[in-house]
């Protein structure tokens, strides 16, 4: 079936997402507008009994990709200098400084030097020497910033180069996930608001095989755009297949869907982490955002034993 979803054979090329049903022992086949056709053709091709369609939608990438008009300019900040910038403090999200914390804005500009990517950073592992995020943010190769952008003035303010992407990957039955090789000192802290403090971080676990969700686990996302959100967001697939707009069959996700109809994640909170227990406990990194559905109240994470 995966070389079918690749290929584009069933549906039209409008499967959107697949996983098996453990309790129903099927597979589950999320369809764009799925016809009576394409339930007869599916059910037809892998067994009546074996299958079950439903409608989705293709998943967006959360990541925010901007284009101006003319080129980006980059502009190197201090700590002294951040106070004259209305949209940041410091140290915070937007602009930290070593020791970096994750959970931080990274952005990256395409060779052309007028369009930006902004993510977010997951998790920092291997003694504090690589940063994780999505790897739909940028190639193998990529140079990431630690910094935000500012639209209307066409900057893009940065604390210091973050490092530089060593393995990049995406789909093609693969996760979708980036490591960084860091190039500046980084923390076991993670930022869950804006401003660093006693009340306001979290140390978290930085090892990335002591997690995989199960259906019904509560989570909370920490993207860089939207924060640290809860909303009784609760796991409700795992090991799926998705398609989402930078990638096809991208496989070893899991989605989790808001509680209370509110949005749980944003353009921009890609490469973010999605957090399990309490911040007073101890909450611990188990995903890595990748995309987002239905006006962010699905966010679908790639695991962090998968990255």
């Amino acid at each position: 079936m995966a070389a079918d979803v690749k290929n584009k054979n069933i549906a039209d090329g409008r499967v959107t997402a697949w996983h098996i049903d453990e309790d129903t022992n099927q597979v589950v086949i999320e369809v764009a507008n799925p016809s009576d056709k394409d339930v007869l053709a599916l059910r037809d091709r892998y067994g009546s009994g074996l299958v079950r369609v439903i409608s989705g939608s293709r998943p967006i990438t959360a990541r925010k990709v901007t284009t101006s008009e003319k080129p980006i300019k980059l502009q190197k900040v201090s700590k002294s200098s951040i106070a004259m910038l209305d949209q940041a403090k410091s140290p915070s999200r937007l602009l930290d400084f070593a020791a970096y914390n994750s959970a931080v804005r990274i952005f990256t500009l395409d060779p052309n030097g007028n369009k930006i990517y902004q993510c977010t950073t997951a998790m920092h592992r291997k003694s504090l020497t690589e940063v994780v995020t999505a790897g739909h943010c940028g190639p193998t190769g990529a140079t990431f910033y630690q910094g935000y952008y500012d639209q209307a003035a066409s900057t893009a303010y940065y604390t210091d180069i973050l490092g530089t992407v060593s393995l990049s990957i995406d789909g093609n039955g693969n996760p979708d996930f980036a490591n960084i090789k860091a190039s500046v000192p980084l923390s076991d802290q993670q930022y869950t608001s804006d401003v660093v403090n006693l009340e306001e971080y979290v140390a978290t676990t930085q090892t990335s095989d002591s997690i995989k969700f199960v259906v019904g686990q509560s989570v909370c996302t920490n993207g860089s755009f939207t924060g640290y959100v809860c909303r009784g967001a609760t796991v409700n697939a795992v090991d799926i297949c998705i398609d989402t707009d930078a990638a096809d069959l991208v496989c070893g996700i899991d989605r989790a869907t808001s509680g209370d109809g509110g949005s749980i994640v944003q353009s921009g909170d890609s490469g973010g982490p999605i957090l399990t227990g309490s911040l007073s406990a101890g909450a611990q990194v188990g995903g890595v955002i990748v995309a987002e559905d239905r006006f962010g109240l699905d966010v679908f994470t790639s695991e962090a034993s998968r990255t």
